[in-house]
């Protein structure tokens, strides 16, 4: 009986510690959760969702998306920060893409960053910085990714931290969530699509 018992305790604890990471997803999303499972707002592009109220949501980051598809549920998840007023050079900006940056390596591991600007662009002074990531002559990034050798949690394939730009004094930070199951769901929705035609 106590050998019963045990086993029916241990298969509690398996349970227990697959719906807690799942819950430590990001903002509480996890891979091939339905429309069911999570309360979605407006549809803005095909099976992407407005996320109004995630799970776990973060004050930095108002904005949540998740593309959620019929057959993969959700697959990729795109937070977007709140507006970030800065100065051309957009310090205030890598500042804020620093401390994220840092963050996101605590739990991922070592990203890498790039910050390349493009051969012959013509914003190349301090003060152009918010105008070279605008008319994409710089690209500035850090990319978690399993084929660099990470091992994401939580069934990640890849993380992508950026910047976006409004103008030449307001931006945006924005982070990317990949799970594995992204390809096979990019692959769902071109065929639902391609059976419009």
């Amino acid at each position: 009986f106590w050998f019963k018992n045990l086993i029916l305790f241990f298969n509690y604890l398996i349970l227990l510690e697959s719906l807690l990471e799942k819950m430590s997803g990001p903002f509480g999303l996890f891979k091939g959760a339905s429309k069911n499972d999570i309360k979605t707002g407006n549809e803005i592009s095909k099976f992407t969702y407005e996320i109004p109220s995630p799970p776990k949501p973060h004050s930095f980051f108002p904005s949540v998306y998740a593309t959620i598809t019929p057959n993969h549920g959700v697959s990729f998840v795109k937070a977007i920060s709140k507006q970030i007023s800065t100065s051309g050079a957009g310090l205030e900006l890598k500042a804020d893409f620093n401390t994220y940056t840092e963050k996101l390596k605590k739990t991922y591991g070592n990203p890498v960053v790039v910050d390349n600007f493009m051969d012959g662009g013509i914003y190349d002074q301090y003060t152009d910085w918010m105008d070279s990531i605008n008319y994409k002559e710089r690209a500035y990034f850090a990319s978690w990714d399993v084929e660099d050798g990470l091992s994401l949690p939580n069934e990640l394939k890849t993380i992508f931290l950026g910047v976006s730009v409004e103008d030449s004094f307001t931006g945006y930070i924005f982070i990317e969530y990949y799970f594995n199951n992204n390809d096979d769901a990019e692959a769902e929705i071109s065929a639902l699509e391609d059976d419009a035609l």
